[in-house]
């Protein structure tokens, strides 16, 4: 029978403490750059054991990782520590690193120059050597050679035959030989278009990456036409190949890969975020019905000019009833005489804008000069003008005093909006 010493009773906080009552930079007071990595990292170190935590760096806790929030809560802080003692010049590199044992990883990564750049997975050293005619032959942009090797073997053109995990593809697309370009073109028809972006080296990246650190426009333009979901596919490090040809400063590089990611983004968004979608269909109806608008009013004004008004008024009294101005503003420029059509009341466009509260209607008024001014103080058969209608409120624009005191004081600000705009246009009124 186990004793009770031997039994694990422990409780999330004691497994994963959360010493927050200490300040960092009182025990690393220097931050973390390229000269005093090795100091920064004892000292690190040090301050995280002794705080009962360096399992989150070294060991059996850093591998726990989403298991509770006790865990969560102690691998932040510990993140939170290192990150605190990084210079903003080191900071950016390691940010997207989630957990504490990601960043201290990181870091031995780029700092430590002891540690490996590389891992080969197992067979690496067989092929390596398998393959180093195959190397050699993308390296000097030999197709007919490497031609040779790939019809023996087709699985070649995705194998990985290099200790940093390169392909033919990724060595023939960043080498410097003339025959690069007819070699990565050739290349890229025996692979698929998933193969540019499921094999990648041991940083993550595709070949893509290594067009862009060269500046090679032309095999960057051939990858993405094979693949066009290439300028988005991110390695380990959260990096794209826009961020890389940001920071090479390849001005016209960087300019194409920000249009293909733009392109690409903007294609995605249509056909896969139903709203932006719904935007879209209902902006190419809306087009579709302006393009029949203008046509049929290009058809109407060949008419007699009696079918002419008889056509057009009862649309125009609509459209600006309705609150459509692109409508009223297509019939009136096929047919300048419509602003004088009224109805058996005298109403014309503008006082139907007004009467309605159509101000996107109303607006165009200022498009018609001095001319426009005559519609508002212009008197319909029982003696209103534009000044009167806007004083009246139809039944179902009426203030509801039942409803909210913000909705009601709204209202009311939009009706005081009417009067104000609609008075400069009456020089008369006093």
């Amino acid at each position: 029978m186990a004793s009770p010493s031997n039994v694990n009773t422990s409780s999330p906080s004691e497994k994963y403490p959360y010493p927050t009552e200490f300040n960092v930079l009182d025990f690393v007071p220097k931050l973390l750059s390229e000269r005093n990595y090795n100091n920064w990292k004892l000292l690190m170190r040090d301050f995280i054991r002794m705080r009962g935590l360096i399992g989150f760096i070294e060991g059996a806790a850093a591998e726990e990782r989403g298991r509770d929030e006790a865990w969560e809560r102690s691998n932040n802080l510990v993140r939170g520590w290192i990150l605190a003692t990084l210079s903003k010049d080191i900071r950016p590199r390691v940010l997207r690193s989630k957990s504490a044992k990601g960043l201290w990883t990181r870091l031995e990564e780029i700092f430590d120059p002891t540690r490996s750049t590389w891992q080969p997975d197992e067979g690496m050293e067989y092929r390596q050597g398998h393959y180093l005619a195959l190397q050699k032959a993308a390296i000097n942009g030999d197709w007919d050679k490497a031609r040779e090797i790939i019809e023996r073997e087709p699985d070649a053109v995705r194998t990985h035959i290099t200790p940093t995990l390169q392909t033919a593809l990724a060595i023939a697309i960043s080498s410097g030989s003339a025959g690069r370009n007819r070699f990565v073109r050739e290349l890229l028809e025996k692979m698929t278009p998933q193969d540019l972006v499921v094999v990648v080296d041991n940083h993550g990246r595709t070949a893509l990456f290594e067009a862009v650190w060269i500046d090679n426009m032309e095999g960057a333009k051939m990858l993405v036409n094979r693949n066009p979901d290439l300028p988005n596919v991110w390695d380990k490090f959260g990096d794209t190949p826009l961020h890389w040809a940001a920071m090479c400063g390849f001005r016209e590089m960087y300019c194409y890969s920000f249009k293909v990611r733009y392109c690409l983004l903007k294609k995605k968004m249509i056909f896969t975020v139903p709203h932006v979608k719904r935007i879209r269909e209902k902006k190419e109806r809306q087009h579709n019905a302006l393009e029949l608008v203008k046509f049929l009013c290009m058809e109407v004004v060949e008419l007699d000019l009696s079918k002419v008004e008889r056509i057009f008024k009862p649309a125009l009294r609509n459209a600006a009833r309705v609150g459509i101005p692109e409508i009223v503003k297509e019939i009136v420029l096929s047919y300048p005489s419509a602003l004088f059509f009224m109805d058996l009341g005298g109403l014309d466009i503008f006082k139907y804008a007004i009467l309605y509260r159509r101000e996107r209607v109303f607006n165009l008024i200022y498009q018609t000069d001095h001319a426009g001014k005559r519609f508002i103080f212009a008197e319909d058969f029982s003696l209103i003008n534009g000044l009167h209608l806007v004083a009246r409120l139809r039944h179902e624009q009426q203030i509801n005093l039942k409803s909210s005191a913000a909705g009601a004081v709204l209202q009311m600000q939009r009706e005081v909006q009417w009067f104000k705009v609609s008075l400069p246009l009456l020089h008369h009124v006093k």
